[in-house]
């Protein structure tokens, strides 16, 4: 299931789209078409998970992902976790409506 994520701010841009798999299966597999729509439409982030594994993908113009910016493992416990979702916020860009006018045109 593929969810998008809008703002309040900015309603009619998507800011995140978020895909859930089934709870331990693949996640890696098929995931090309998704960030290519992210891409073409400014989406800023592009997360997968099973419910325990999120791979967080930042979208960056003019900037093809390769691998996850985070891999995060919520039922761990481990401090590296934690600091892999908090180091996604220091890498992604902040959101701005002038950037928002930019991808509604």
């Amino acid at each position: 299931m593929v969810h998008a994520l809008h703002s309040d701010a900015s309603p009619e841009r998507t800011l995140a789209v978020v895909e859930t798999r089934a709870f331990g299966t693949d996640i890696i597999t098929g995931i090309e078409f998704h960030l290519q729509r992210c891409i073409e439409t400014g989406v800023a982030i592009f997360a997968i998970t099973d419910g325990r594994y999120w791979h967080l993908y930042p979208i960056v113009q003019g900037v093809t992902p390769g691998e996850p910016a985070a891999v995060c493992n919520l039922l761990s416990t481990e401090e590296s976790d934690a600091a892999a979702m908090a180091m996604l916020k220091c890498r992604t860009p902040a959101f701005d409506e002038a950037d928002a006018q930019d991808h509604a045109t």
